[in-house]
């Protein structure tokens, strides 16, 4: 188990001396909670032991909770199955939301895990404002994506590879000249459509080491290759076409949430629910306009405020 999480004997309720979180439902001893709120107590104690970063090291990432969603759901696999608490684990790799266009593909990382019964829930403990971050629910009532596709055997080895790319081209260690290597790594795993969203991404990066004009022709390839797996690349021709149609889509979805939160500000119900339309609205309309996003340096390293988590302080 990582170091960093607390051990079963320390997972201590919420009592009458403690009431700033008495709502939490996490008020009597760990093991006669529910399963449900099992999984809520673990995901809050995860995402506020993350520090997240876009491009972790896939090497140490879950040692260290320093990463990204992918991170966040092989660390709480690891930590439910150290303290006992569900079976039939799956990592997996999301498919779009109900509002999202249908031929968008997704590189979002969440975790699937049965109870006793049979019965599965999905958990996203990523460490960020937005759409479906922390969130708990049994499948049955609560889809928040339209599909999922379990990671495991070679498809797990080829996103291991693919995360350590991109962290090393987040550390300017991919050359022009490495491009070949890297190349092999993803046309092998062409054969996992689960992984496109992901692909396509890093076609359109190694696209943009190539400076050299006697590589013109493979840059145009990668381009091309990073477009027809991803409809929404920035390497499509009809980019800002296909940006429209998915940010209408999502305005159209704001506007539904910010009907729902108005019903409930009005009435004063459902804090719960309130808080989680007011974070959708605000994660929706940050990818729409990056200006809603508050930025600030630290140590000469731009953060944002959506990002923080108790471990950054």
């Amino acid at each position: 188990m990582n170091k960093l999480l607390p051990e079963l004997q320390d997972l201590i309720p919420i009592t009458q001396e403690r009431v700033t979180f008495s709502d939490c439902g996490f008020n009597k001893p760990f093991n006669q909670l529910s399963f449900e709120v099992k999984l809520k107590v673990i995901n809050d104690i995860v995402r506020q032991s993350m520090l997240f970063d876009s491009y972790p090291d896939p090497s140490c990432d879950t040692e260290q909770l320093i990463g990204d969603c992918h991170t966040v759901a092989l660390a709480s696999i690891e930590y439910m199955n150290y303290l006992g608490i569900g079976t039939n684990y799956r990592y997996v790799m999301c498919g779009p939301r109900p509002f999202d266009p249908e031929d968008i593909v997704s590189r979002h990382g969440a975790v699937l895990v049965d109870d006793e019964h049979g019965n599965t829930y999905f958990y996203d403990a990523t460490p960020l404002v937005g759409y479906g971050y922390g969130k708990v629910a049994p499948l049955t009532q609560d889809m928040v994506y339209c599909s999922y596709e379990k990671i495991e055997g070679e498809s797990f080895k080829f996103l291991h590879l693919i995360r350590d790319f991109l962290y090393q081209k987040s550390c300017n260690a991919v050359k022009e000249k490495d491009i070949p290597q890297y190349l092999e790594v993803l046309n092998g795993a062409l054969n996992y459509s689960v992984l496109n969203g992901y692909l396509a991404f890093c076609y359109e990066e190694l696209a943009s080491i190539i400076k050299s004009e006697n590589n013109n022709l493979l840059k145009s390839e990668l381009e091309t290759k990073a477009y027809t797996l991803n409809p929404y690349s920035h390497c499509n021709p009809n980019y800002t076409l296909k940006k429209q149609e998915k940010e209408s889509l999502k305005l159209q979805q704001i506007e539904t949430w910010k009907d729902e939160l108005s019903v409930l500000t009005q009435n004063n119900s459902d804090w719960q629910k309130q808080l989680q339309l007011a974070q959708n609205i605000m994660g929706e309309f940050k990818t729409i306009d990056n200006h809603y996003e508050v930025i600030f340096d630290v140590e000469g390293c731009n953060k944002s405020i959506s990002s923080l988590t108790p471990r950054f302080f």
